[in-house]
């Protein structure tokens, strides 16, 4: 039992470790025998979902607000998107930001009354 022995022994490691990993690497379980069928039957969606895109910029894009139009609902069925309570709150937003930005420069401007400080002590 000597270094030869030790030398066999981490030889024998070594070969198990390089099979277990040369397994993981392995492509068996991934065969695709054809994909055509698959990515003709995807065509229509793909085309669907890049004709709902919005340019941006140079190369990116979007989809607009409620492209697709259907979601499934809770109870199995479907229902349409509706983004009038989103853009609802967001015009309330904007409108509340604008009044607050008005009230703060007439202030400012001298436009209202302003306290005066108290005399110091």
């Amino acid at each position: 039992d000597g270094p030869a022995a030790e030398d066999k022994e981490d030889k024998k490691e070594e070969k198990e470790d390089r099979e277990l990993l040369l397994s993981w690497l392995s492509p068996a379980g991934f065969e695709v025998a054809s994909l055509a069928a698959e990515v003709e039957a995807d065509r229509d969606a793909v085309r669907r979902i890049t004709s709902l895109e919005i340019p941006v910029g140079d190369s990116s894009s979007i989809l607009r607000a409620g492209a697709g139009g259907e979601v499934a609902g809770g109870d199995g069925g479907a229902r349409r998107r509706d983004f009038a309570r989103v853009l609802s709150i967001y015009q309330d937003v904007e409108r509340a930001e604008h009044r607050a930005r008005h009230a703060s420069s007439s202030s400012k401007s001298g436009g209202g009354k302003a306290k005066r400080p108290p005399p110091p002590s």
